[in-house]
């Protein structure tokens, strides 16, 4: 599958990131830019990234911890 359209499946299907009250923005995380899910909820929020033919998620409601883990990632 073309990697725009897992890119899709995981944020539509999976995150349900074009759901009502989702916002995106971006952020630099580990020196690369993330796409960032929020769902104005208060918690947990995705960032989002494509590398190659591999699209990463991370997810926590600490930005510190998720620079942390993207940061872990080779």
């Amino acid at each position: 599958m073309p990697i725009a359209k897992t890119k899709d499946l995981v944020l539509n299907s999976w995150l349900s990131a074009t759901g009502a009250g989702v916002t995106t923005s971006k952020a630099t995380l580990g020196g690369k830019e993330w796409e960032v899910i929020d769902y104005g909820d208060e918690g947990a929020k995705d960032y989002v990234r494509v590398d190659g033919n591999d699209v990463i998620v991370v997810t926590s409601s600490d930005p510190g911890v998720a620079e942390a883990t993207v940061s872990a990632l080779k």
